[in-house]
């Protein structure tokens, strides 16, 4: 998978289907220099791709369509059902149709999963049109309303089933995709005779991008404002549920917080919204400022439907299927197993132990006419607003004043590339620790960004900086239910509450394992032992109350006191805690 950006307002995303569709078992070696090595990767960098061109014109270009009426979708002329014999030829395309034998037709268990992820994150942008070939013939499709061109005549000619709300023509020729300055584009399909290309269809593929008309709003004086996460009413629940589902920190999503109030024309000198998106949880807006400075500000509240559409319904769109209904309810007091403040706290404890931070801030962010066509989704909430980590922020000190920040895939790339890139795994292995100290467990591979940094001589080394605090000391297996859960299924057993000690630093480390065993290859236990003893020195008392009293004034309670108290004995702990994992990363 590769990206190609034409210009800002169109970019390409290039795709090997057959690397998909292909039998790896066969082909041991196929992934051996290749950065993506499965196709659950595949689709998360695909999804990531299709975010980060959220509003641009986005083709993707596949060989293999994901709609076609052309015999590898199933289509067959009259002619091919002849062949090789009367009856035999309709039964071969009816096998051909329904079986899915082969690996280049749609119906192909191999393809029907590709067609399904592939469809439905295109769907989550409404600027994607898919561009493929495969068919010999000439195609315009638009289902679940993304757009479909198939141009694969050039040489070879294969039958089109016609249909009324699609083109389909079998003859030599091409397509021509033309998109303009004002966003809408045309596909025109020309068929080849006597070495002329004559035009025979045209037909409008995406509209134009409609500016939203913009409210004005007057602007909110007030200095600070109460509000809170959850209303009063969403966190209210009865004995036998909370047995069920634990207490978990549902009490401070409806506590009413006196939050600063911020005004984006004015905050950090002025930001301005430019898009919007967010991870599997979180709404999210990006921010710039005058300097061309990213920040990133982060709704508290977050989504159930984005979670169940990149968990539970990775191959369907449930856009507005789930809202106002009992599973959304369920999983939104699920989310309450998060401590939804702990970002504010993880930033000075981590600028303590010299590990790379962002600076989150809590506001409550009015709508506003500086949020333009945003106030629709943003606004009138409390949200965390901190510096975007990437490239155009890597001076930051709290970034180590690097010479660039990279992605997780992109130091991959380097350290495979060339002798000059090396990670700094004493870095790496404190970070670490010090998500096992907070009770991190979210810590995959899209959770880290990289420090660059080049000395005299050319060499270049790598530091981590770790993003999304979101689940440090999460209880999210707090209750019954998810307790025993966490206990029986091995793939839940990452959840168990945060508490004094970390008892099975195994299960806790399930989804950073693969990342700490590719990048910790160097570093033996006197280095591990050097960290330890580096936290212990500098996680004192008084920098754990100093973190800690940047909560919320409203949560310094008794909860916030045996958070202190099981991080105090953890520290204590810690030792313990990194032999057993080093033990476990020596033994695989």
């Amino acid at each position: 998978i590769e990206q190609i950006k034409i210009n800002s307002q169109i970019s390409i995303i290039l795709i090997d289907s057959q690397w998909y569709l292909e039998n790896w078992d066969k082909n041991p070696k196929i992934n051996d220099d290749c950065s993506v090595k499965t196709r659950e990767d595949f689709f998360l960098e695909l999804e990531d791709l299709i975010k980060k061109n959220e509003g641009k014109t986005t083709l993707i270009a596949i060989h293999h369509p994901m709609f076609s009426n052309g015999p590898h979708g199933g289509q067959f002329s009259v002619k091919q059902q002849l062949k090789p014999l009367p009856i035999l030829g309709s039964l071969v395309s009816l096998i051909r149709k329904t079986g899915g034998i082969s690996p280049q037709d749609l119906q192909n268990k191999r393809y029907l999963e590709l067609r399904k992820r592939l469809v439905t994150l295109a769907q989550s942008n409404n600027k994607v049109i898919l561009v493929s070939g495969h068919e010999h013939n000439l195609q315009f499709l638009k289902t679940n309303n993304v757009p479909q061109i198939i141009s694969g005549s050039g040489s070879k000619i294969s039958p089109v089933r016609q249909n009324a709300n699609a083109f389909g023509l079998a003859a030599n020729g091409f397509a021509k995709l033309v998109v303009y300055k004002d966003g809408h584009s045309d596909v025109l399909f020309y068929n080849l005779q006597n070495n002329a290309a004559h035009l025979v269809y045209k037909t409008e593929v995406l509209k134009a991008t409609t500016k939203p008309s913009l409210n004005q709003y007057p602007t909110n004086s007030n200095k600070t404002s109460l509000a809170s996460i959850y209303s009063q009413e969403e966190t209210t629940k009865k004995a036998l549920y909370k047995k069920l589902w634990g207490e978990r920190y549902r009490d401070y999503y409806s506590a009413d917080i006196e939050a600063e109030t911020a005004n984006l024309d004015t905050l950090f000198g002025g930001l301005k919204p430019v898009k919007a998106g967010g991870g599997h949880q979180s709404l999210s807006l990006r921010l710039v400022d005058k300097k061309g400075r990213e920040f990133v500000m982060r709704s508290l509240r977050k989504s159930a439907t984005q979670y169940l559409q990149a968990v539970a319904f990775k191959d369907q769109n449930i856009e507005g299927k789930f809202e106002n209904t009992s599973v959304e309810s369920l999983l939104m007091d699920i989310f309450t197993g998060s401590h939804p403040y702990a970002p504010l706290v993880v930033g000075t404890l981590a600028d303590g132990l010299s590990v790379f931070h962002t600076n989150p801030k809590l506001y409550y962010i009015p709508k506003q006419t500086a949020l333009q066509e945003f106030n629709e989704t943003f606004g009138d909430a409390l949200y965390i607003v901190e510096e975007r980590v990437s490239s155009g922020n890597q001076k930051l000190e709290n970034f180590g004043n690097a010479t660039k920040i990279i992605s997780t895939n992109d130091l991959f790339k380097n350290l495979r590339k060339n002798s000059k890139y090396s990670l700094d795994e004493a870095a790496y292995i404190r970070a670490r620790l010090f998500d096992m100290l907070i009770g991190d467990w979210d810590r995959h591979e899209d959770q880290w960004r990289w420090a660059e940094f080049e000395d005299n001589k050319g060499q270049i080394n790598y530091k981590p900086i770790p993003r999304d605090r979101d689940q440090a000391f999460s209880i999210m297996a707090d209750g019954a239910i998810l307790g025993t859960s966490s206990s029986l299924f091995p793939t839940l057993r990452f959840l168990k509450s945060y508490d004094a000690e970390l008892k099975s630093p195994k299960w806790f480390n399930l989804e950073p394992f693969p990342l700490d065993k590719a990048l910790i290859t160097k570093s033996d236990k006197s280095v591990w032992d050097a960290q330890v003893a580096y936290i212990q020195n500098h996680l004192t008392n008084e920098l754990i109350e100093a973190a800690f009293n940047k909560m919320p004034k409203e949560l310094i309670d008794k909860t916030i006191d045996d958070l202190k108290l099981k991080l105090k004995n953890r520290r204590q702990k810690l030792q313990e805690i990194s032999d057993t994992y080093q033990k476990l990363l020596n033994n695989y």
